[in-house]
């Protein structure tokens, strides 16, 4: 049985990711290497938030539950990659879940999460 608990983290934790390297990029930071090994340890409450809204709207369009759209569309992939695929695919980036799930198999909604949804300010510019 899938752990929706890991999905919905993997979900979070990438799109507060992509948020949050935008906003470093917005301030002049330059980000080198692997972004996930840079993002602080607690996820923005607005990732968490964007990951069970898309969660709901996966759920809607395929009449199944999360754990069931897992299981039927995994394609292989552990549940912390499907969620970190799902997540890119969400944001219009298409990469890797495609390669283990055919596009027209799975409809992913797509969701707009930028670093104007994050709650806050990481680089000290201020709200």
């Amino acid at each position: 049985m899938a752990t929706i608990h890991n999905i919905l983290a993997s979900i979070a934790r990438t799109l507060f990711a992509m948020a949050w390297a935008e906003q470093a990029d917005e301030n002049n930071v330059s980000i080198r290497g692997e972004i996930f090994d840079q993002i602080p340890r607690s996820i923005d409450p607005s990732a968490v938030k964007a990951a069970k809204t898309l969660a709901m709207d996966i759920e809607r369009v395929a009449g199944l539950s999360l754990d069931e759209v897992y299981k039927k569309f995994s394609g292989g992939l552990s549940e912390e990659d499907w969620g970190h695929y799902v997540a890119m695919s969400s944001l219009g980036a298409g990469v890797g879940l495609w390669e283990y799930v055919p596009r027209e198999k799975l409809n992913i909604p797509y969701m707009d999460f930028g670093p104007y949804c994050l709650e806050k300010d990481y680089f000290g510019a201020g709200f």
